[in-house]
């Protein structure tokens, strides 16, 4: 979506994303947050879970790849800085994610982009909030 195309109000849902063991794995490698309740069942238990916990990064950067789906993203020129991230519920191996993303604000930059603020709400599978944030991007307009 180029900028023209957002207005307050305007709002997408992602398809669902059923977080695996390998996407655990990668993430946690990637990042070296080598911590055993996101590596074992062991580990997720001696820290009072039944299952492996999904870092809550991860359940953010998982949530902008749905969102990018929805083709909010297909013209982002960069992201400014997010507000408000909060983690309500804890996310294990196995959840299924979704997120609505909703646009807040948005005003002209100059003659090549614009800036959109957008509120995000990630949910699992029973509909229940487990991440929230508001985010600003700078978003390419489109070519006259």
């Amino acid at each position: 979506m180029y900028w023209q195309q957002f207005e307050p109000g305007l709002r997408r849902v992602s398809p669902e994303r059923e977080i695996t063991g390998e996407h655990i794995d990668g993430f946690v490698s990637s990042t070296g947050l080598e911590l055993a309740m996101f590596t074992s069942d062991e580990g997720a238990r001696a820290a009072g879970h039944d299952t492996r916990v999904v870092p809550g990064l991860m359940v953010l950067s998982v949530a902008m790849g749905l969102v990018q789906m929805t083709g909010m993203f297909d013209h982002v020129v960069a992201v400014m800085g997010f507000e408000g991230l909060r983690f309500l519920r804890w996310t294990f191996l196995g959840d299924r994610v979704k997120v609505s993303a909703e646009v807040l604000s948005v005003a002209p930059d100059n003659q090549e982009r614009g800036k959109a603020v957008l509120e995000f709400s990630v949910t699992n599978q029973q509909d229940q909030v487990v991440a929230q944030a508001r985010a600003n991007y700078l978003i390419q307009m489109q070519p006259a």
